[in-house]
């Protein structure tokens, strides 16, 4: 891989010299293009036939992690952010139907670990998003742009030029290609430049003009890899170029391109530009492929970085990491897991010589109750906006599980069975600002109705994979990821 030359330090470097980045130097987001790195896995993979201690085919999941902890390991980064594409509906599809056309369909076992890879990631604590319409490559567009808001550094993680759009002083890119995550190149400004002769502000209008093949988006004729970037760096724009066109027939265009042919000893070219660019069609193929390329930059990405505990941070639960990743059946992979996922990233603040008193925790126990479609019942206080497991506080000398079952009865009239631990956790306190909440938490079922009593407002049944209403931050952060994790195991 080349090494990074931008002026911010690298979280990777910084680690290596065992020190983490001094006050004011830039955080680090690591935003991964899912889908590109299953694909690739999928059939690079495909020949060791991996399966999942279900016996599923996991050889594109083991390898999509196994890349992810190598950078995680290489980069160190603060937070991380994967993308995935909606495989139900597209909006580039609905506008354009050829989109992707050509390509050879699927195999099955890449389309089962495709669906299967939301799940898994969600499972390990990682955070996800799956923007409805859209794909991966809208999810890096944000990515970087909310890196420029927040003045953080950003790499993406993909294998689609697309990204390249984003590159910039605050973001570089992880051009995947054989040889995995070592053999990369990592793409800053200058690289990019050096590449394809335009600057990365540019790459767009680049791409627009040429087209891409793999997307089935045929470029502007004529206009290939090296016109294109000389086209521009005489001419500063595409939108300098039209603009020559409407008002001066492209006189200015014709003068500036010959000029510069003549100066280094070639074939003049610019009447012939200028007839390809004028031809019907021409201007409309390039629109179009600007407006199918263009990634989307405001999507909400979920990061809330100031908030401990919040998805995406780093690290990662211990038992849970360990949990999810053995259930692929690697142990190597596992170990490597557990010892750069769990542990503080290069930035996070050495701890302190004076110590100081920890937040207020408060020992509750909550009850995973579940109905016969499998939902989750979850209820809100009448003083709180947010839904949460029932339970409560323990009472003085009662055990966690009598104290669930007691609230639980208490709070919505219900009788449980099949009761078991999922395990203890602990999150921010939903309405106690600075409070930290440990909970035990126990699954159970029933076949009861259950009727709101005492201090709750709402109770309703909610599907633990796509939950409706606005959660507490234990069961959001902490137990639902441990239900999922569960569903995948």
């Amino acid at each position: 891989m080349h090494t990074d030359q931008s002026p911010a330090p690298n979280a990777a470097r910084l680690a290596a010299q065992g020190r983490a980045p001094e006050p004011g130097e830039r955080r680090l987001l690591l935003a991964v293009d899912a889908p590109s790195l299953l694909h690739r896995n999928h059939h690079a993979r495909a020949h060791t036939d991996l399966r999942d201690r279900h016996g599923r085919p996991a050889w594109a999941l083991h390898g999509m992690l196994r890349q992810i902890l190598e950078a995680v390991d290489l980069f160190a980064p603060d937070a991380l952010l994967f993308g995935l594409d909606d495989r139900v509906s597209s909006q580039r599809e609905r506008f354009y139907p050829g989109y992707k056309a050509g390509r050879a369909a699927k195999d099955a076992t890449l389309v089962d670990q495709l669906d299967r890879a939301g799940a898994l990631l969600d499972a390990l604590g990682f955070l996800t998003l799956t923007p409805r319409g859209l794909e991966a490559d809208d999810v890096n567009a944000s990515a970087a742009a909310w890196a420029v808001e927040h003045d953080w550094r950003c790499v993406l993680i993909t294998s689609d030029r697309d990204s390249f759009a984003h590159i910039s002083e605050h973001t570089q890119v992880l051009r995947l290609i054989n040889g995995g995550i070592s053999a990369s190149p990592l793409l800053n400004p200058a690289r990019l430049e050096a590449l394809y002769g335009v600057p990365a502000h540019h790459y767009l209008e680049f791409a627009a003009l040429r087209g891409d093949a793999s997307d089935n988006l045929p470029g502007v004729p004529g206009i290939g890899e090296k016109t294109a970037p000389l086209l521009l760096s005489q001419m500063g724009s595409m939108q300098a170029v039209w603009a020559d066109i409407d008002h001066c027939g492209g006189a200015n265009l014709v003068a500036t391109l010959d000029s510069y042919c003549e100066e280094h000893g070639l074939r003049r070219i610019g009447s012939t530009l200028l007839k390809r660019l004028s031809a019907p069609g021409a201007r409309e193929r390039y629109q179009f492929n600007l407006a199918i390329m263009s990634g989307r930059t405001d999507l909400d990405l979920g990061l809330t970085p100031d908030v401990p505990g919040s998805r995406g941070l780093l690290p990662l639960d211990h038992e849970r990491v360990a949990r999810v990743v053995d259930f692929l059946g690697v142990g190597s992979t596992t170990a490597l897991a557990l010892r750069v996922l769990t542990e503080p990233p290069a930035s996070a603040p050495g701890s302190s010589p004076v110590s100081s008193p920890g937040p207020e925790r408060i020992v509750v126990a909550g009850m995973c109750v579940r109905d016969e479609r499998g939902h989750l019942l979850v209820v809100r206080k009448a003083s709180s906006k947010l839904f949460q497991l029932p339970g409560g506080k323990l009472e003085p000398g009662e055990t966690p599980l009598a104290a669930g079952l007691r609230e639980t009865s208490e709070e919505v009239g219900l009788e449980l069975t099949d009761v078991e631990e999922l395990g203890r956790f602990e999150a921010p306190a939903a309405n106690e600002p600075g409070a930290i909440v440990e909970s035990t938490i126990f699954t159970a079922a029933t076949n009861g109705t259950p009727v709101a009593a005492a201090e709750i407002a709402e109770a309703r049944w909610i599907d633990p994979a796509a939950p409706d209403v606005a959660l507490a931050p234990l069961l959001e952060l902490r137990v639902l990821p441990a239900l999922l994790a569960d569903a995948v195991g």
